[in-house]
């Protein structure tokens, strides 16, 4: 991913001015199969790690975004404007969370 020029929520966390949480490329890359329906030794073979550095990303993200499950993770993600809504998943450049208030 090549989070270049545009808005500023493409932008590295560095570059950005919107003050909310970014996440991380390894969150992404996870983020993106989560949304394809993969379970966490899946993603884990993919990423060649453990299942359990898997479920630790999961849970990091779920409390970023306020989620309570998975579902919902991919759901607010993907109302977040991280991913685009085509099959297969695939993420839009976007890497900021949500405000929650």
């Amino acid at each position: 991913m090549d989070p270049t020029n545009g808005s500023p929520c493409e932008r590295t966390p560095e570059q950005c001015c919107c003050h909310a949480e970014h996440l991380t490329d390894r969150e992404l890359e996870v983020l993106c199969y989560l949304a394809a329906g993969l379970t966490n030794e899946e993603a884990a073979e993919k990423m060649h790690v453990s299942a359990h550095t898997i479920a630790g990303h999961v849970q990091t993200m779920r409390g970023r975004f306020g989620a309570r499950t998975r579902t919902d993770l991919v759901f607010r993600a993907s109302a977040a404007g991280l991913l685009k809504p085509v099959w297969p998943p695939s993420l839009t450049g976007r890497r900021c969370v949500p405000l929650r208030g």
